[in-house]
């Protein structure tokens, strides 16, 4: 997907919007590969990182709101039985500031603003 990118817009001097499935999306993460003991073994960068990489601030993420699923499911279907995170909270929080402000839409550029040095403990992306 990466090179397919490269070829087809980046080589080509063009800008481009890209909407892939959300782990392909990150600039910034690689996805953790774990062993049966739960440790970190290597991280496996995605489309939009291995640009990042090349590219620096020339590659970035547009993220759509999306919602945490409870542990459980996702997280332990996709890491297995070593993550030991609990609840996750940092979404719910963002659910509810938004419904005070009666969810009008926003958007903002996350490592410029306050929200770039918070960190979910609890979450998956964080866990690692």
């Amino acid at each position: 997907m990466a090179e397919t990118i490269e070829k087809e817009v980046i080589k080509k001097g063009a800008k481009g919007i890209v909407l892939v499935g959300h782990h392909h999306s990150f600039s910034h993460y690689a996805q953790p590969r774990i062993n049966e003991q739960g440790h970190l073994v290597w991280e496996w960068p995605r489309m939009t990182n291995i640009l990042y990489q090349k590219y620096k601030d020339k590659i970035f993420q547009i993220c759509f709101h999306i919602q945490e699923n409870p542990v459980g499911e996702f997280i332990k279907a996709n890491t297995g039985k070593e993550y030991e995170g609990g609840k996750l909270v940092i979404m719910a929080l963002i659910e509810e500031i938004m419904a005070k402000g009666g969810d009008r839409p926003v958007g903002f550029d996350v490592f410029s603003s306050h929200f770039a040095s918070l960190r979910g403990r609890e979450s998956f992306y964080f866990h690692f």
